[in-house]
Formats: structure tokens, sequence, C-alpha cells
């Protein structure tokens, strides 16, 4: 039952919420605490590891294939006491390969096992860095993690991540590029894939800053969608409604959201586009 709740708070907290007023559940409190029970700290988790190999046993060799997923985000800085294991919360951690060091940790990297074929993922490690984690170290931890990996009996293929500037500085440190996009580790080879989510985000910016040439002769450019923007507003019944004008200008760090960008180069602002140049 724990587990059962544990899946449908962590989907939606509104809805456990709402279901907790029908049925009898654990509180919010009570499955917090309970994951405070795991015993999960940065690095690779042996109990993970060990659960996955059990796991794997019964897949079929098709549904073992999957992807390293792997990603950075800022974290609030604190600190704190942990009696249990006598140490202090919220300093750099970086597992048993590289150890904790004093710096107070403000961002967190996390890697993730995601099938290919079978509908699955998996948290596989993370680890706590005082500031953005510096390429050489991502390296190490890469290898760390698709070693892990491989020891469960899963066949890892490829890594993903965004395009982010420690990111392109490791991958070409592993000798990946745009005529090789792969490296190699312990004699196998691994594809390496951006973020689409992120792609689509930076192509948008390409579009906004410099416009695109294709075919040679033809021209996209953003003023396109900003002259269409401004003819649809005057329109009675909008073409495009969900194209705002926030998507246009992108104030502040709006050039940042994927939403934003998937929204704009939507297949119905394309659609509509078109209609009105007819």
């Amino acid at each position: 039952m724990e587990s059962i709740s544990l899946s449908i708070f962590h989907a939606s907290p509104k809805t456990y919420r709402i279901l907790s007023k029908l049925f009898i559940l654990p509180t919010p409190e009570t499955l917090v605490e309970s994951l405070r029970k795991l015993n999960v700290y940065p690095g690779v988790s042996p109990k993970i590891i060990a659960a996955l190999k059990s796991q794997v046993r019964a897949m079929k060799p098709e549904d073992r294939q999957c992807l390293i997923v792997f990603d950075e985000m800022g974290v609030k800085k604190s600190l704190s006491y942990d009696a249990k294991r006598d140490v202090i919360e919220g300093l750099e951690d970086l597992g048993n390969i590289l150890g904790r060091t004093k710096a107070i940790v403000s961002s967190a990297i996390v890697f993730m096992v995601r099938g290919i074929r079978a509908k699955c993922k998996q948290p596989i490690s993370f680890y706590l860095t005082g500031s953005t984690v510096t390429h050489g170290i991502l390296q190490e931890l890469i290898q760390e993690t698709i070693r892990s990996v491989l020891s469960t009996g899963l066949n890892p293929l490829g890594v993903v991540c965004d395009q982010g500037p420690n990111n392109r500085a490791c991958l070409s440190r592993l000798g990946v590029s745009s005529d090789h996009p792969y490296f190699h580790l312990d004699g196998r080879r691994y594809l390496v894939f951006y973020d689409p989510p992120h792609l689509l985000k930076n192509n948008r910016n390409n579009l906004k800053n410099s416009g695109v040439v294709f075919m040679e002769v033809k021209e996209v450019k953003w003023d396109h969608i900003k002259d269409f923007h401004v003819q649809d507003t005057k329109l009675p019944v909008r073409l495009a409604r969900k194209l705002k004008k926030k998507y246009i200008e992108l104030p502040g760090f709006k050039n940042m959201s994927v939403r934003l960008a998937a929204q704009t180069l939507s297949r119905s602002v394309c659609l509509m586009h078109s209609i009105v140049h007819l």
C-alpha cells in the first residue's frame, strides 16, 4: 500500500490530497519519512544496482537496450546534521570515486536509465557539487555510471544530455564531434544525443537571432512570425490563440523555456501562418 501511495503522490500531490479524503491513505509526512529510510546517498546506489540485476534477469534481450540520460540543476544552499551517519549534509559529495569536499552544494547532477523498447526509467545515481561540475569530473561520472549500468545486465547504447557548455566540453574530451557523434569506453561504442526539447529551443533562438536559409534561396525570418502575430491579434477570431506576445518578445529568461519554443514553432502556428499568406 505504501509503494502505491508513493507512486500516486509522486505523480500528482493534488490528486493524492483528493484521494486522501475518500480513502485512508498515509499522510504526506509519513511518505516523506519512509523515503528517508531508503538510505540512498550520492554516487551509484548499490541497492538500485542490486534491484536492477534482479529485474533484468526476467527481461527479454531486446528490452535490455537503454539510454543513459543525465542533467544538472541548481539546488538551494543549506547545511544540516545527519545524526545517523554523523555527517554534515549540504557539502559537496561526488560519491565513492571522488569523495566529499568542504564546498557547499549549489547544484546536483542526476543520471537515469531510460528503456528504448521497454517503457521504463530508473534513476541510477546522483552527485552533489559545490559549483557547476567540470568537464573532467563529468567524464569520470559518466564512465562510472556506464560501467555500473553494464554490471546489471542492461545494454546501454548511448547517452542523452542537453547542450550545456560543460557537457559539450566533456563530450569533446571524449572525442565526440559532429562527424563522429559517439565515443568508446572499454571497447564499446556509445552514441551521443542532445536532448530533443532543448534542440527545439535552440532552433527557435537561432531563428530569432539569425534567421534560417534553406534550399539556398528561401529564407525564414523571425519577422515572419512577428508579423503573423500582429495580424492574428487583429482578427475577430484568432487563428493561433495560444501564440502570445511574450512568445515573440521573450523577456527575461523566457528564451530558456522549451515550452514556449514548442508552442511558437508548433504545427498550428505553421498551418495558420500559411493560410494567412495564401
